[in-house]
């Protein structure tokens, strides 16, 4: 028999699933990449001696790139899994990225049939956002944590985890830094002054680009502070201060590397042939990662259009 004690009970159960419901749904906090334990590099221990690596991207002659698509076209393939729970927002936002950098580019994200060598994307709590540079033997892991806590699904995360894992590495770890940014290491935590190496020139390969602010790889300018509020990337010209780790998308120059370092055809919708790249290969010859630059970007212990612009932001 119905009684008004049953009828609170009920309207209790469903106010408890409702906010059970909307709690789940909660998208979380974002995740900065520049402040969490570890940075959002992770290079697998395991590759040992064989870790040769040209920077601030691959040569493109480096064997950390992806395999090419047998076909009349360059064309780059990342085969992918998506072991992570996402929900169908989350997954648009992933697969939006993955779409712009294929619009973009000549890499190609496709979903993993046997391929040996594969990108996965998990989503663990207390993980955050890491992925490593470049391709790697067997199941190459991309973290993009994403609960009602926390999340890595921006845009501009996923682009930029998606951008490691072809090929790129940090804006702020270029060897022409110096020019354009100056590194307060006495307001970083000790722990992670390695985060701010610059990359030897012997060991870079810029392809030609300018110094980008605005590039969606580049660190903003309280990066690894051991204080709140503490500056650690000043840039020496004060208008891009606050422009810093503030992309929201790829540049065009984020790209280009990427056209450049795979010899694309096509590269922003447009013919492509990179002369730079080529003087670069030919005058640096592929060079062993330093003992000091692995240690830089080895965080395993942490975690388990041509562009030629004399204007620096663009």
């Amino acid at each position: 028999m119905w009684s008004p004690s049953m009828h609170h009970r009920t309207e209790a159960l469903f106010a408890l699933l409702f906010l059970l419901h909307t709690t789940l749904a909660k998208r979380g906090q974002r995740i900065e990449i520049g402040n969490q334990e570890g940075g959002d590099i992770k290079q697998p221990q395991d590759e040992g001696n064989n870790v040769w690596l040209m920077l601030n991207a691959l040569s493109s002659h480096s064997p950390f790139k992806w395999d090419r698509i047998n076909t009349t076209d360059v064309l780059y393939r990342i085969p992918y899994v998506i072991n992570g729970l996402y929900d169908s927002e989350e997954l648009d936002i992933i697969w939006k990225a993955m779409r712009s950098i294929e619009q973009n580019t000549c890499i190609r994200f496709e979903e993993r049939k046997s391929e040996e060598d594969f990108l996965e994307l998990q989503n663990k709590i207390h993980h955050g956002c890491y992925t490593g540079v470049g391709r790697m033997r067997g199941r190459n892991v991309m973290m993009l944590e994403a609960n009602n806590m926390l999340t890595c699904i921006e845009r501009d995360i996923v682009i930029h985890e998606l951008m490691h894992t072809i090929g790129l590495w940090h804006e702020h770890m270029r060897n022409d830094r110096d020019k354009y940014i100056r590194i307060r290491y006495e307001n970083i935590a000790p722990r992670y002054r390695s985060q701010f190496d610059m990359v030897p020139e012997a060991e870079s390969n810029t392809f030609g680009t300018n110094y980008n602010y605005r590039s969606v790889m580049h660190y903003g300018k309280k990066a690894f502070s051991k204080r709140r509020g503490l500056i650690t990337i000043e840039t020496l010209d004060p208008v891009y201060q606050d422009v810093i780790g503030k992309a929201r998308d790829a540049a065009p120059s984020d790209y280009y590397k990427i056209c450049a370092m795979y010899e694309c055809n096509r590269c922003m919708g447009k013919p492509f042939k990179n002369v730079e790249s080529m003087k670069q290969t030919s005058s640096f010859a592929t060079t062993k990662l330093s003992t000091k630059l692995r240690r830089s970007v080895d965080v395993t212990t942490s975690n388990d259009q041509t562009f030629r612009s004399s204007d620096p932001d663009r």
